[in-house]
C-alpha cells in the first residue's frame, strides 16, 4: 500500500513539473502587448558650406527608414525636436528635409537608448529662376485667364533637351509669375501655354535668371463664316441682298461665329477661297454658305449678275472644303440644281456636312429674284432654315423646318431640299 502511495505522489509531482515548464515557455514566447517607447529624433538644418541656420524647413520622420512616424520644421535656430510614442523599437530613423529653393535631401540618425540625434543635416542652395510675363487673345486682345503655364529649362539654351521644373496659370490679367529652382543654371527657359479651346504655344527665352515673356498671343478654337454669293438680278437690290447677308452674319455672329469671309460676284472661286484655307486650323469650325444660280449638269454660277460667266463645279467646292484642315466642315447651298452638290458628297464620301436646297432635277423656282416669294431677296429655303438656327435648333432640326416651309412649293413646284452629314456625330449650332 506504502509503495502505490509513493507512486502515485511521484505521477503527481511529475506532472506539476511538467505544467510549470510549459506555462514558462508560453509565457517566455508570447510578446508584450503594451509596450509604449518615447522616442526622440533632434537636429539642425544649415545651408552647405555655410553656418547659416535654415528656419522653416520640413523634417519628414521615418522608423527604419520606411514607416511614417510624422513631419515637423524646424524653428528660427535651424533646430527641430520631435518626440513619438512608439509601440516597436527601431534601430534607426531617417529624415527626409525639404525647403523651397534648396536641394531635398535624406539622412539616417541610429537608436541610442531610444535618441535620435542627426546632428546637422545640410541643404544645398538651389538656382533660382524667375519667370512671369502676360497672356492674351490674338483676335480680340484681351487678357486669357485660366492658361496653364508649364516652364522647361535649358543649360545651354539649345532646342533640346529642355528639363520640366514647374508650372503656374495666368490670372484675370492674363498675369503670369513663378520662381522655379533648379540645381543647374539654366541659360534659357522655354513655356508651353494650354487652355481648353486654345491652341497650345510655347515660347523660349534666352538669358540668366531672370526670364520675362512679354506679352504672348494664344488663338482660340474658332467658328469661322465664309459667304459667296451673287446678286441675282430681277426684282433684288444690291443693298436688299447685302442686307439679308448680313442679318445670316448675325445669325452665326450669335451662335459664337467671330471670324468671317465675304465674297460677292466671284471669279476665282478657289483663290478666294485659298484665304479661308490659309486662316483656318485643325480644331475650327468651317461653315459655307453659298447662293447663286446653277445648271443641271453642276455648275454653279457665283461670279456676277444674272446668268455670270464665271462659274465653279460643285465638286471643286466639295474639294476646297476638304482641303481643309478643320474636321468640322459644313455647306449650305442655295441655287437652282443644288442637289448635284449632294450626288457629289455622298458618292465620295466627302466627310462634311451638307444641305442642299433642292435635289439635282429641280430648278429652284422661289430663290431670290425669282418673284415667287413675298420677299424676293429672301430665299424660300435659307431665310427659314437661318430663322430656325436663331431661334436655338441645330442645323438638322433648321433643315427639317426649312423642309416644311418648302414643301407646298408654288406654281405646283416643289424644292426637294436634301442632307448629307459625313461627319457622324456634329451637327452645328449644338
Amino acid at each position: 500500500m506504502k509503495k502505490k502511495n509513493t507512486q502515485l505522489i511521484l505521477c503527481l509531482l511529475i506532472i506539476a513539473v511538467l505544467g510549470l515548464q510549459q506555462a514558462a515557455l508560453v509565457s517566455a514566447k508570447a510578446p508584450p502587448s503594451d509596450i509604449r517607447i518615447n522616442i526622440h529624433m533632434y537636429g539642425t538644418v544649415k545651408k552647405t558650406g555655410t553656418s547659416t541656420v535654415l528656419s522653416g524647413a520640413t523634417v519628414t520622420l521615418y522608423g527604419n527608414g520606411v514607416y511614417y512616424l510624422g513631419s515637423t520644421s524646424t524653428d528660427s535656430n535651424g533646430n527641430f525636436n520631435f518626440y513619438k510614442i512608439v509601440s516597436t523599437h527601431y534601430s534607426y530613423v531617417k529624415a527626409q528635409v525639404s525647403k523651397s529653393g534648396y536641394q531635398t535631401t535624406t539622412k539616417n540618425a541610429y537608436n541610442v537608448d531610444d535618441n535620435f540625434n542627426f546632428g546637422t543635416i545640410y541643404l544645398a542652395q538651389l538656382n533660382a529662376h524667375y519667370v512671369s510675363g502676360y497672356v492674351k487673345n490674338d483676335q480680340t486682345s484681351n487678357p486669357v485667364a485660366g492658361v496653364e503655364v508649364m516652364i522647361y529649362g535649358s543649360a545651354d539654351g539649345v532646342e533640346d533637351p529642355y528639363t520640366y521644373v514647374g508650372s503656374t496659370t495666368t490670372d484675370s490679367n492674363g498675369y503670369f509669375s513663378k520662381t522655379v529652382y533648379s540645381a543647374i543654371r539654366f541659360h534659357a527657359m522655354k513655356v508651353i501655354l494650354s487652355k481648353d479651346n486654345y491652341y497650345e504655344r510655347q515660347q523660349i527665352v534666352t538669358g540668366f535668371d531672370t526670364y520675362y515673356y512679354g506679352f504672348l498671343d494664344i488663338h482660340a478654337y474658332q467658328k469661322i463664316g465664309v459667304f459667296f454669293y451673287v446678286n441675282p438680278g430681277y426684282q433684288v437690290t444690291e443693298e436688299q441682298i447685302d442686307g439679308q447677308i448680313d442679318a445670316y452674319q448675325d445669325i452665326l455672329e450669335d451662335e459664337g461665329f467671330t471670324k468671317f469671309f465675304e465674297f460677292q460676284d466671284t471669279d476665282d472661286f478657289v483663290g478666294d477661297f485659298a484665304g479661308v484655307n490659309n486662316y483656318e486650323r485643325e480644331h475650327d469650325v468651317v461653315f459655307l454658305y453659298t447662293f447663286s444660280h446653277g445648271d443641271d449638269s453642276g455648275w454653279l454660277k457665283l461670279g456676277g449678275q444674272t446668268y455670270p460667266a464665271y462659274k465653279v463645279q460643285v465638286l471643286q467646292v466639295i474639294t476646297c472644303l476638304e482641303s481643309l484642315d478643320s474636321n468640322k466642315v459644313g455647306w449650305v447651298v442655295t441655287a437652282c440644281f443644288a442637289g448635284n452638290a449632294y450626288d457629289e458628297a455622298s458618292s465620295h464620301s466627302s466627310e462634311i456636312f451638307l444641305i442642299t436646297s433642292s435635289n439635282d432635277e429641280v430648278s429652284q423656282f422661289y430663290c431670290p429674284g425669282s418673284g415667287y416669294t413675298e420677299q424676293p431677296y429672301r430665299c424660300a429655303f435659307a431665310y427659314p432654315f437661318f430663322a430656325s438656327i436663331a431661334s436655338g435648333k441645330n442645323a438638322i432640326d433648321a433643315y427639317w423646318d426649312a423642309e416644311d416651309e418648302t414643301a407646298a412649293g408654288y406654281y405646283d413646284h416643289r424644292q426637294f431640299p436634301l442632307i448629307y452629314n459625313g461627319l457622324a456625330d456634329y451637327t452645328f449650332f449644338d
